[in-house]
């Protein structure tokens, strides 16, 4: 009853940010992958909402044709999956997706609250659980659709099962170390940090006997025979357009950057708090006094740095998933830290760790950016709303972002599959996954203008970003000399957020379906 409270309290906390930072309203575009989850995890919500009427591969095609920011097969199914299970029973919008991460975000807190009251006592656990909701890394993950938060929680429940693994080595625990690897690796791929975790833990703990027991390497065959048909096996799944950036490759200077990114996720206070709570992890470790707990948690942020050494496509935001472990570092100094003030009341102890909690806590609110509206939300609205444009086809001109958000707008708002929509990073350029390399298509504007009329395009939507590609001044150059073929239509009310979005109409013929 005490776990459901905790969560209840935290899930209140986490919406009330969204709301104060803007999130609950803001439209799928605070990362540039977050558009193409939305749209994957409402693809999935389609498909099962349908009653999967067709094999899975043409359905996303034909979802693709219309909403061009599918990423199944280039990321793996769970989260989509969770996505498409929530808005199947509390439907599709803003509000429900972000109330989903709100849910994840307070449940992994919870968990959190949980180790940390076990370890150090109730007070404790709640501070930990305040720092940690209010951290730079989990705060913002909590308002983005991204997996970030879902694979933190997955990893961190694979770390706890192997945990119990070396405290008590039965089948049991090393079937559950599997499993949640597993569905973490059907998170994400950057789950793979996980393999050191066992090999790891084994070489702190001494306990070299378990590498002869069959129970220890059931979780590998088990995950290779769950998760490993996906990744061999599903188009796009290994992210072969983008090998280049990820072969294995020895990157030494990561290291002093994962360190400074672990300092600014928990902040630079928590981080000399963290810093002494491995001096004293290091004495248990040596001593052999550390639970499975611990050795699990350092075996985890080693794999993450070994990860982030030897796989080149690593990013930053995947360290995420270390946060719990460094909270609980972070904790482990300030206890160890406590103990030498022995002789101060222990009344008064708890009274400044609150006082420095709350401080903290509303330090790392005030540091949370808002949730920018670019205006895609009113103009994809108005444009739907528009029943002389239902068979129109709808090209949006941006960067990677902008396209996106926009493509989720209409995606969310109309009744799908609805209009063709078209990224202009696409149809009127040749661009590379990762942006390296460029092309327009075209070589002036009466060809690119030509192309668009042959598609047949209705409408065009170009914002600032847009407006500054080599494609997209083109296009603007076309869309100024030819009036009589394109005309400027009023903004939509309250579209004026910054983006500088632009409408253009096409008049020069009578609308055909693009269907």
């Amino acid at each position: 009853m005490i776990l459901v409270s905790v969560f209840l309290a935290l899930f209140g906390i986490v919406v009330t940010l969204q709301w104060t930072k803007g999130a609950l309203a803001a439209e799928f575009g605070g990362d540039s992958d977050e558009p193409a989850h939305f749209v994957t995890g409402l693809m999935t919500h389609d498909y099962l909402a349908a009653g999967m009427p067709w094999p899975p591969l043409a359905y996303a095609q034909n979802y693709y044709l219309h909403y061009p920011k599918v990423g199944m097969g280039h990321w793996p199914p769970v989260f989509y999956m969770v996505q498409a299970l929530w808005m199947l029973v509390f439907g599709v919008s803003h509000v429900s997706v972000m109330l989903l991460m709100a849910s994840l975000t307070a449940f992994l807190t919870t968990v959190v609250f949980e180790i940390a009251s076990q370890e150090f006592g109730l007070a404790v656990g709640i501070a930990t659980a305040i720092l940690f909701l209010t951290s730079k890394a989990i705060a913002i993950g909590s308002m983005l659709v991204m997996t970030e938060i879902l694979l933190t929680l997955l990893v961190l429940f694979a770390t706890l099962a192997f945990a119990r693994y070396l405290d008590e080595p039965v089948w049991r625990n090393s079937a559950w170390f599997g499993l949640w690897a597993a569905l973490a690796l059907l998170s994400k791929g950057s789950a793979v940090l996980l393999v050191a975790v066992p090999p790891v833990a084994v070489l702190l703990s001494g306990r070299f006997g378990l590498l002869r027991r069959f129970s220890f390497w059931w979780p590998a065959v088990f995950v290779l025979a769950v998760a490993g048909p996906w990744y061999l096996l599903i188009p796009g799944a290994q992210h072969e357009k983008v090998r280049r950036f990820g072969d294995v490759l020895f990157i030494p200077s990561r290291f002093r950057g994962s360190l400074l990114s672990w300092v600014d996720f928990v902040g630079k206070l928590l981080s000399l708090a963290m810093i002494v709570g491995l001096f004293v992890l290091g004495r248990m470790i040596y001593r052999r006094r550390a639970s499975g707990l611990w050795m699990t948690g350092t075996a985890l942020l080693i794999g993450a740095i070994l990860s982030r050494f030897f796989i080149g496509a690593w990013e930053i935001r995947h360290l995420v998933v270390c946060v719990p472990v460094l909270m609980l570092l972070a904790m482990l100094g300030v206890q160890s830290l406590r103990q030498v003030l022995v002789g101060i009341p222990a009344r008064l102890q708890t009274g400044v760790l609150a006082i420095i909690v709350v401080g903290l806590a509303a330090w790392n609110i005030s540091q949370i950016p808002t949730k920018k509206q670019r205006g895609y939300s009113e103009t994809a609205a108005s444009l739907i709303a528009d029943t002389s444009l239902k068979d129109a086809a709808l090209l949006v001109c941006s960067n990677s972002t902008g396209e996106g958000v926009f493509i989720s707008e209409v995606a969310m708002m109309e009744k799908r599959p609805g209009h063709r929509v078209l990224r202009g990073s696409k149809v009127l350029a040749v661009i590379d996954l990762m942006g390296y390399t460029y092309q327009p298509r075209y070589d002036d504007h009466e060809k690119m203008l030509a192309a668009l009329e042959k598609i047949p395009a209705g409408i065009i939507v170009v914002d600032r970003a847009g407006s500054l590609t080599r494609h997209g001044q083109m296009l603007m150059e076309g869309l100024r000399r030819h009036p009589e073929k394109w005309v400027q239509t009023p903004p939509a009310p309250g579209s004026d957020r910054g983006g500088d979005i632009r409408v253009f109409r096409y008049v020069g013929r009578t609308e055909v379906s693009s269907r």
